[in-house]
């Protein structure tokens, strides 16, 4: 398997272990997102110019607002995280 296959199976199973603990075990919820996010990115989060970017991360990637996030639209969330760790501007087109 290539790297990056590698890396996508490793948030594969990073997902996995955080969805379900509060309801459908394959979506995530804004809290499980929370907690896996604290464990797993800690130090990028501490970078966030704002304390509730986890929230603006979710609900933008939130569309049809029924308070979960599938394994596609944790993906993007993993991307606009590396992004903004990166100093990138994060925007939500909603």
């Amino acid at each position: 398997m290539s790297e990056l296959g590698a890396q996508v199976c490793d948030m594969k199973k990073a997902f996995d272990e955080y969805a379900g603990r509060d309801g459908n075990p394959s979506t995530l919820t804004k809290e499980e997102l929370k907690q896996m996010l604290q464990d797993k990115m800690g130090p990028a989060l501490k970078c966030a110019k704002s304390p509730d970017k986890v929230d603006t991360i979710f609900e933008c990637m939130d569309k049809n607002k029924d308070g979960e996030v599938d394994f596609p639209e944790f993906m993007k969330v993993v991307g606009m995280m590396m992004s903004a760790a990166n100093g990138w501007q994060m925007k939500c087109n909603k």
